[in-house]
């Protein structure tokens, strides 16, 4: 009975150690936290303007292109992988597009895009 007990708690006691060890999706998460939060600067090219996006914990972003221009408001949604690499579907009354960059070091370049007028240019920016 003894070795049985002794036995049962050496195994309870190498799961709870397993059990709290990081796992990948803690991992993911830290390197998330860095382009948690407020991102904003211009973009240029076939229309100019600002933008702005707020990255959640989960590495998801919803923003907002404001031309000046071609005064066509677009919203946007899309996600950051924990490489900093950025891509998003853009809509607004003239079709859809996308929007690819990279975020690293507080910093944000890449493109857009709208398929249908065959807009386009490049972006930069940062976190707040």
């Amino acid at each position: 009975m003894k070795k049985i007990l002794i036995l049962s708690t050496i195994t309870l006691l190498a799961f709870a150690i397993i059990s709290c060890s990081k796992d990948d999706t803690e991992v993911e998460e830290e390197l998330v936290f860095e382009y948690l939060g407020v991102w904003s600067g211009t973009y240029s090219g076939d229309d100019e303007g600002t933008w702005e996006l707020d990255v959640n914990d989960s590495g998801k972003f919803i923003g907002t292109m404001s031309s000046d221009v071609l005064l066509v408001n677009s919203e946007f949604d899309g996600t950051v992988d924990d490489s900093g690499r950025v891509n998003a579907v853009i809509t607004n009354d003239l079709g859809s597009g996308s929007m690819q960059g990279q975020m690293k070091d507080g910093q944000v370049t890449g493109s857009w895009n709208i398929n249908i007028q065959n807009l386009g240019g490049v972006l930069q920016g940062s976190r707040k």
